[in-house]
């Protein structure tokens, strides 16, 4: 027992290095991931083709649960009458964005 302990205490600073060796490539993947799917995730299906005029707010249909893609790449695109858009694109802020709202 005193013998597996030793060796355990005794491999700490190589799995320290293996550690930090991993903890690089995860924050390299989490920035190439934020990179790549930056504001993807607000794009809903909206009421209006635009924002509410002074109001800031640019309201979601909350009863498609789906995101919704502007470009033609096969992924879901809005029923008729229904917009699909991110804030981004009027420069408007997150604070009333509720995607977790259903």
């Amino acid at each position: 027992m005193r013998r597996l302990l030793s060796s355990l205490f005794s491999s700490l600073p190589a799995l320290g290095n293996a550690v930090i060796f991993l903890l690089f490539i995860f924050i390299l993947f989490g920035i190439l991931g934020v990179h790549q799917f930056s504001g993807q995730f607000y794009y809903r299906c909206r009421l209006t083709p635009q924002p509410i005029p002074g109001e800031d707010i640019w309201p979601i249909d909350y009863s498609i649960n789906r995101l919704c893609s502007i470009d033609g790449d096969g992924a879901f695109k809005c029923p008729a009458n229904r917009y699909c858009g991110s804030p981004e694109m009027f420069n408007l802020t997150m604070k009333h964005e509720n995607i977790t709202n259903s």
